[in-house]
């Protein structure tokens, strides 16, 4: 049996006979933690190391930089982690609050995916996590996002390669652009056909400038806008090469792109949807993003024909909106000089 938790979910997994068992325990950690002084230190250490680890890790901590720019006064420009000042700061009474708080079955849905053969399921719930009980919590009100203008940020260390990445705010997933984008990451950043038939795998071998390099348009889209970003490690003394082969791609992709491309695209992602029905625990996740999304039951039943729909002029139309040098931003990690100029 396994338990996992991250912001808004918690997921178990466990075999069919220890259904009701698993419930359980799933309903005694949602509402009857202990809150042991001894285990909170011990997490809270763990996170101190994770924190430690994370900004050790220049590829790591990239996006987080990223974040706090194209999300600057949102709550997606907060780091996961935290910081270990507040790490540090949290007593267990504000665990406890916390807990009481937000720790709720209110808006929560479940997904149950599995051998249920001899279970009356609906009794099995109202007996277990049925008991669950807490407050209402009111939604997050997210601020309006602004387009980031063309701006240069460094950030210097003592490491022998450079991060170099360009970021920018780009579209929600229920956007009407969105299936449009996401065509065109397969072959500009990696997706489905995977990386070795991108548009960027390509600069890198026909050049040799980069040690690694992905890009999106779309990057994680959800109920809020995603970002634009590409990524790459490079060698210091061939950076400037290398900005100008990026720059000189992103501007040119759009007009190098084939309709015999876009099908490749297209049938790549048709084939993955199969992936969201491989396993329970990935048909559980798959449920859940229906109902997050208020997507149809039949969603995935029309994938294919909704993305037939997509043709090669509307699709660079789409691009040509999000993919703009003067709306994204330029980060460099490594020996280079501090700032000049900030987005």
């Amino acid at each position: 049996m396994s338990f996992n938790a991250m912001p808004g979910t918690v997921a178990m997994s466990m075999l069919a006979g220890d259904l009701e068992k698993g419930l359980e325990i799933l309903e005694e950690i949602l509402s009857r933690a202990i809150f042991n002084k001894d285990e909170i230190e011990k997490v809270r250490a763990q996170i101190n190391a994770d924190i430690k680890n994370f900004w050790d890790e220049p590829s790591s901590f990239a996006g987080q930089l990223i974040r706090e720019r194209v999300y600057k006064g949102h709550p997606y420009s907060k780091n996961m982690l935290g910081t270990k000042e507040s790490v540090d700061s949290i007593t267990r009474k504000d665990l406890v609050d916390f807990y009481k708080k937000y720790i709720t079955p209110h808006g929560a849905k479940i997904a149950i995916v599995g051998d249920l053969k001899g279970y009356d399921l609906k009794k099995v719930l109202e007996k277990t996590i049925g008991k669950w009980q807490g407050p209402e919590v009111e939604s997050i009100n997210f601020p309006e996002l602004a387009p980031l203008e063309d701006g240069q940020f460094n950030y210097p260390i003592n490491r022998d390669q450079v991060v170099l990445c360009y970021a920018g705010l780009s579209i929600d997933r229920k956007h009407p652009d969105y299936d449009k984008l996401l065509l065109f990451d397969q072959i500009f950043g990696s997706g489905a056909l995977g990386s070795l038939h991108s548009k960027l795998f390509q600069l890198r071998e026909q050049t040799g400038l980069f040690y690694t390099i992905n890009g999106s348009l779309i990057a994680n889209a959800d109920e809020q806008p995603g970002m634009v970003l590409v990524k790459t490690i490079v060698s210091l003394d061939r950076l400037k090469e290398a900005e100008k082969a990026i720059t000189d791609t992103m501007v040119n992709v759009a007009d190098t792109i084939t309709a015999e491309e876009l099908v490749e695209a297209r049938n790549a992602v048709v084939n993955s949807l199969m992936n969201n029905f491989e396993s329970n625990q990935s048909t559980a996740r798959t449920f859940l993003f229906l109902d997050r999304f208020n997507f149809p039951a039949d969603f995935f039943n029309n994938r294919a024909a909704q993305l037939k729909k997509v043709d090669l002029p509307a699709m660079l139309a789409a691009v040509n909106k999000v993919l703009k040098k003067d709306a994204l931003m330029t980060l460099r990690i490594g020996r280079v000089d501090k700032d000049t100029t900030v987005a």
